[in-house]
């Protein structure tokens, strides 16, 4: 399993974040177990994948 790591993920995410995004959909096209491990809790995570097309 793959683990892309990040502080978190805001609702203006960084160029980064949106890279790392992008990545976990390329893994997850190709059937990679993949996923975004945030190491600070934020309780609009949720709202803010949906502000960044996620």
């Amino acid at each position: 399993m793959y683990f892309f790591c990040t502080q978190m993920i805001d609702a203006k995410a960084s160029g980064i974040e949106h890279a790392m995004m992008k990545r976990l959909k390329v893994f997850q096209a190709n059937q990679q177990h993949a996923m975004i491990l945030t190491r600070d809790y934020n309780r609009e995570y949720h709202r803010n994948l949906k502000i960044n097309h996620f």
